[in-house]
């Protein structure tokens, strides 16, 4: 049956996988009886209705891909979860060895489409059709940010939206002012006030959202003593920058919101140099502030009280899980 497609029709099944829409074979000039008479006789298959495989063979994982949008039909796209694996966003693997169908298949399609969804297709709907419109690759896909800000307002935890914001900043496969331009465009976005200042701090290099978060979140709502913000430290070299200094307890805090950075020498230097003057050194970043900033008043306070802080961390609100919460200097 081979022989009964045309060369450029053949491409096209190529490039799909082996899958074609059978609107796609009617406009190539195929009769539906051949179509008929090729899958009767065992040389095709009808994966789904309209939509055939041009071999007897197992269908592969992109040709699963291919049935989805194909059995929706355009406009429609690849998006969420599913466009993040085949963007390859937190793997090393090339994106053909990474799909992974062992879950629904998401689609795109515009809100006005009145389209039900195949099995095994999660549909997504939107009044905006910029991101259909844009999409891209073989099968098409939305764009890495687009993808980024939707797995972003999907996110269950604020772990997972800085999770996913890492992911391409380290990967490099797109900037931040780039994401805040997909941001900026949505009128609704489940995180967006904390997703913004992520991006932001991530462009400028500023850490004043985070820190801002550290003094709310973790100091003032424990009842930890405040600490000295961007503490010039005179040391054998010259002047060393700490973000948040306790003094009187020789603690220093920092606060690490640029996502993806390698200065390793100087966190050591910094780190040795704190241990030669008695001190100690403790790190988070943004999940740790703004996920578990109970946890963190728990330890941060634990080593203040250990180094003569009279204490006592103060509870957050009912059932505060900070660990130590009342205890005072012994």
């Amino acid at each position: 049956m081979r022989r009964a497609l045309s060369r450029q029709l053949q491409d096209v099944a190529d490039d799909q996988a082996g899958v074609l829409s059978g609107r796609q074979l009617l406009a190539a000039g195929l009769h539906r009886g051949v179509i008929r008479s090729a899958v009767d006789s065992g040389h095709w298959r009808r994966l789904h209705p309209g939509v055939f495989q041009i071999h007897a063979g197992p269908t592969s994982d992109t040709g699963r891909l291919w049935v989805a949008l194909l059995a929706i039909g355009p406009p429609a796209a690849l998006s969420h979860r599913t466009a993040g694996r085949l963007w390859g966003l937190g793997h090393e693997r090339p994106a053909h060895e990474i799909v992974d169908l062992s879950e629904a298949v998401d689609v795109l399609v515009p809100h006005a489409r009145h389209v039900g969804a195949p099995a095994g297709v999660r549909l997504h709907r939107r009044r905006d059709i910029t991101a259909i419109l844009a999409a891209v690759g073989s099968p098409p896909r939305t764009t890495v940010e687009v993808t980024v800000i939707d797995l972003a307002a999907a996110a269950r935890s604020i772990g997972e939206v800085v999770a996913v914001a890492s992911v391409v900043c380290q990967q490099r496969r797109t900037t931040p002012a780039r994401l805040l331009r997909e941001l900026r465009r949505r009128d609704r976005h489940a995180h967006r006030q904390f997703l913004e200042a992520l991006l932001c701090d991530v462009a400028a290099g500023a850490e004043t959202p985070l820190e801002i978060g550290f003094l709310r979140r973790v100091e003032r709502a424990h009842g930890l003593p405040r600490g000295r913000r961007q503490h010039r430290m005179p040391t054998t070299g010259g002047l060393m920058v700490v973000d948040v200094f306790y003094e009187d307890s020789r603690t220093i805090a920092e606060l690490d919101g640029r996502i993806g950075h390698e200065a390793p020498f100087r966190d050591e230097e910094r780190d040795n140099f704190a241990a030669v003057r008695g001190g100690t050194t403790l790190r988070y970043g943004w999940v740790a502030v703004f996920e578990r900033p109970c946890r963190v008043a728990g330890q941060l306070g634990g080593v203040l009280l250990d180094r003569g802080w009279a204490g006592p961390i103060r509870p957050c609100g009912p059932g505060c899980p900070a660990p130590g919460v009342g205890r005072r200097a012994a």
